[in-house]
């Protein structure tokens, strides 16, 4: 028999040990290094006021309110107003809200459940009511359409 000269098992497990542990520790370099010029383009000020204005407008219930302007303390003691407007979505006590407070140059979108803003909206009079039966008139042909297949 000839000699023939090949990697054994172990070697092989060996090597690819070798290069797992070499990837890792790359990778992580990779990330580090990333995660650092991340870290030096954030703005900490701007990210805790941005936080702390979404907290006050999540925490008002009254959209009158926010669609007059919600006035709030920034933490350089300047008074800060809060305009919001909402829109009705076709999902029942389901309402966008965009609101913007000029002075700090901050803007946002929220979906909501709020059911007591039907009442309030005054762009366009949407019923709740409205949407329910749209929604039952939905199932109910959707019934009749599974029921004859």
């Amino acid at each position: 028999m000839k000699n023939r000269s090949a990697f054994t098992l172990v070697e092989c497990i060996a090597a690819l040990g070798l290069f797992a542990l070499i990837s890792v520790v790359l990778g992580q370099t990779c990330f580090n290094c990333l995660n650092a010029v991340h870290s030096l383009k954030k703005d900490a000020y701007n990210d805790a006021l941005f936080d702390y204005l979404r907290t006050k407008v999540l925490a008002e219930d009254d959209l009158s309110v926010l669609q007059t302007g919600l006035d709030v303390y920034g933490p350089d003691g300047k008074t800060l107003t809060i305009i919001g407007d909402a829109a009705a979505t076709r999902i029942v006590d389901l309402f966008r809200l965009d609101v913007r407070c000029d002075e700090a140059g901050y803007s946002d979108v929220f979906y909501l459940v709020r059911p007591s803003w039907y009442d309030k909206l005054t762009q366009e009079s949407v019923q709740r009511d409205e949407i329910l039966d749209d929604r039952k008139d939905e199932v109910e042909d959707a019934r009749r359409r599974s029921a004859w297949q």
